[in-house]
């Protein structure tokens, strides 16, 4: 739409200044009587034509012409102007709706663009969270799976060590049938076999004591297993706990990516 504006003071600077920047509406010329009119200036430095007299505004091929002197005159003798021509002739007050309309739409979409900055920079401030929060997940799986690799050397551990006090019972057992034998072949001999008696019964007495140590070990172990047992189960409620806060995570983050698309549309 090509546009002309009769009156180069401040209304038609505003008017100027607000429909430059709009790419359906071209403006063709503006004139004023005076030339250090502010709108003039203006035009000068965007490149667009000026007039000091509108009535040569006759031999351009305007669709509107938007007349801002509010002068009674001007707006007249540009009806006689263009009685036959296909140009539109928007007065002074018109013209001032226009750029009130305008201004407001220019406030309304400065505010909408604040908001969306705002709303842009939440969601950036969100994005990084939710990359925290995938790397603490991460992190904690990594721990479960050094925790469970530890889990199972000592449950292996454990085994052997059980399979160990196994042998040592069963070498104590023996020491102590050993001993029982002793003191029956020491009670036949008689006073020669007091000494050999003596230390039959040191035999015994360590096969107990053998036998006692190793069943402390015994518990001391299952003891142990016990609490690996429940390490492991707390540290796979851990893992679940966190695959379903990476998961909440993961979906949190997809609407967060359509946000930020929407916001960039």
């Amino acid at each position: 739409m090509k546009i002309g504006i009769v009156g180069a003071g401040e209304a038609g600077h505003d008017l100027l200044a607000l429909l430059n920047d709009n790419k359906e509406v071209s403006i063709e010329v503006i004139c004023d009587t005076d030339a250090k009119a502010k709108g003039l200036q203006l035009a000068s430095d965007l490149g667009i034509k000026t007039e000091n007299n509108f009535e040569c505004f006759t031999n351009k091929n305007l669709d509107v012409i938007v007349e801002v002197t509010g002068s009674d005159y001007v707006r007249k003798r540009l009806e006689e102007l263009y009685e036959d021509k296909d140009t539109s002739i928007l007065g002074a007050k018109s013209a001032k709706l226009l750029t009130v309309i305008i201004n407001d739409a220019i406030k309304t979409a400065k505010k909408l663009d604040d908001q969306l900055d705002q709303i842009d920079q939440s969601t950036n401030k969100l994005e990084v969270e939710f990359n925290t929060i995938i790397t603490t997940v991460d992190t904690l799986s990594t721990i479960k799976e050094d925790l469970n690799t530890s889990v199972k050397t000592s449950q292996k551990f454990i085994n052997n060590s059980s399979e160990l006090i196994k042998s040592i019972n069963k070498i104590a057992q023996k020491n102590k049938i050993l001993g029982l034998n002793a003191n029956i072949e020491a009670a036949r001999a008689g006073d020669a076999g007091k000494g050999f008696g003596i230390v039959a019964n040191e035999i015994q007495k360590l096969s107990s004591t053998t036998n006692t140590f190793a069943d402390e070990i015994s518990q001391s172990l299952k003891s142990i297993n016990n609490e690996i047992t429940g390490i492991y189960t707390e540290t796979e409620n851990l893992t679940a706990l966190a695959n379903k806060q990476s998961n909440s995570t993961n979906q949190l983050e997809d609407i967060l990516k359509e946000l930020l698309s929407e916001v960039d549309a």
